[in-house]
């Protein structure tokens, strides 16, 4: 097998890729090339929709009739279309179909999940329950023949994938690389699975036995916790690991809250009032002193490892491996559907039709400008929302800084409208008290010139001052000005 050192005309990473037309996803930047290495391969018969649209080509008998369908939409955030292949023989013995992409997710984390529900770019469509590879090709098969299978037989599939592992395993990097884009994170590769395995079931179509013929070229992926939450959960793992007495009270917990909620401990009213889910602790701990052999759980069952040591694909957590979601499904699938007793002609035909399957090179154009465009509105998210977040910082500065400045002003207006009423309260009040000291002495107040204040009894209407500092008190009318100026008198205000 020969191998040519190619280069990524987007990102100029290193392609190392076999000599054959292929649409591939470069590993570095996760951009779809088409390769064409000139083999000038006209060969086939094209497949395209009702409304002409090619959706590829590959070898089948000349009689048999195509077809060819394109499901819009995004089933899974790096697939933004499907496109089905279609060809039936002309004595309609056999069906022959083929679809593109599907990569789905199964998140274990339910702290992902949370986060996952906030991007509203993100397609929910997509998340199912993980299933193996068998599981995953006779879910297909029976829904687009409509009958119930039963799996008897697998061998390896030589698809153009199936017969270059090292490709496979590059688009695999590169679905990979194209995920973490969205989510802004990376998280570590824990179990990988690249394949193309072709299986064989039976069953029942119209009353006659059938034989189904199913493959696909699978990967997968399971990854582990990011490195940040990797720290977190490390560091917690090392506080109990070290805090014996703290890890057995937490297990002691989680059992009398799963023994409540799973209905194997009753919680009696009598239970809450000495403490609830705490005593229900102090109760275990009890049998468990009187009887450690009944409560000691069993072992849980082991699952194999894979005859050459590996665990196998999907079942790391079962392993003790933290996982946070599966990546798993095809980079395409391939079935057939005929009598049982044309197995040997119809596996030809099935076979030719898996290994010359060639996709559109407009049509793989188009996928990956839907998946360029997808990238950048998720990234234009993050920018905005980045954006808004700091804005709202910002104001939030700004309301912090108003209101501490509208919080001294009105306290030191406060201030000075209390020392104003208290200063006209104690004026008010001491003239009170001075009117009042007066009126029992039977005196009133007067200011003389210089501002000292004197007292003369209230028999006088009148108070006047001399050079000397004398003062004397007037009863009825004031002398007239005349007089006081020639004695040397001065009149002095009343207060």
């Amino acid at each position: 097998m020969e191998i040519k050192a190619l280069v990524c005309p987007q990102c100029g990473g290193q392609l190392n890729l076999t000599e054959r037309r292929e649409f591939v996803y470069c590993p570095h930047c996760g951009n779809q090339i088409h390769l064409d290495f000139g083999e000038n391969n006209n060969s086939g018969r094209v497949f395209t929709t009702a409304d002409g649209i090619p959706v590829g080509k590959a070898d089948i008998p000349e009689d048999f009739k195509t077809e060819a369908v394109i499901q819009q939409g995004w089933l899974s955030e790096t697939v933004p279309l499907v496109s089905y292949m279609r060809a039936v023989s002309g004595d309609e013995k056999q069906v022959l179909v083929s679809a593109s992409r599907e990569i789905l997710f199964d998140i274990r984390s339910k702290m992902m999940q949370g986060m996952l529900a906030l991007i509203q770019t993100h397609t929910k469509s997509g998340y199912t329950a993980f299933v193996d590879e068998m599981q995953y090709c006779k879910r297909w098969a029976e829904q687009i023949t409509g009958i119930t299978l039963t799996p008897t037989a697998q061998a390896p599939l030589h698809s153009a994938l199936g017969d270059n592992p090292n490709l496979a395993a590059s688009q695999l990097n590169s679905e990979l690389g194209t995920y973490f884009t969205y989510l802004g994170e990376q998280y570590p590769v824990v179990n990988t699975d690249v394949n193309s395995t072709l299986y064989r079931f039976t069953g029942v179509f119209n009353g006659q036995e059938v034989v189904v013929l199913c493959g696909c070229d699978w990967n997968g992926a399971e990854l582990g916790g990011n490195q940040v939450m990797g720290n977190i959960t490390g560091a917690m793992k090392g506080i109990l690991d070290n805090t014996p007495q703290l890890k057995s009270s937490i297990a002691d917990f989680k059992n009398a809250f799963s023994d409540v909620v799973n209905g194997r401990d009753k919680m009696t009213m009598n239970d809450w009032m000495h403490g609830g889910l705490l005593y229900k602790m102090k109760q275990n701990r009890e049998r468990q002193a009187a009887d450690p052999v009944n409560d000691t759980p069993s072992a849980p069952p082991q699952k194999q490892l894979n005859p050459d040591g590996s665990i196998p694909f999907g079942h790391s957590q079962e392993f003790g491996k933290s996982v946070s979601f599966i990546v798993f499904g095809s980079q395409r699938r391939y079935a057939t559907m005929f009598p049982k007793e044309e197995e040997a002609n119809a596996t030809k035909v099935f076979l030719q039709f898996v290994k010359t399957i060639e996709p559109d090179s407009q049509l793989a154009q188009r996928e990956n400008a839907f998946i360029q465009q997808k990238l950048q509105n998720v990234m234009q998210e993050a920018a905005n929302n980045q954006a808004m977040a700091q804005q709202m910082h910002m104001q939030t500065l700004q309301m912090q800084q108003q209101t501490s400045q509208m919080i001294a002003r009105n306290s030191a207006q406060t201030s000075a409208g209390i020392m104003d009423s208290w200063d006209k309260r104690q004026a008010a009040q001491t003239r009170m008290s001075n009117n009042y000291s007066q009126a029992i002495r039977g005196v009133n107040s007067y200011v003389t010139p210089a501002g000292r204040t004197v007292e003369v009894g209230v028999v006088a209407d009148h108070a006047y001052q001399n050079r000397y500092g004398d003062i004397i008190g007037v009863s009825g009318n004031a002398p007239d000005n005349k007089t006081l100026n020639d004695l040397n008198w001065t009149e002095l205000t009343k207060k």
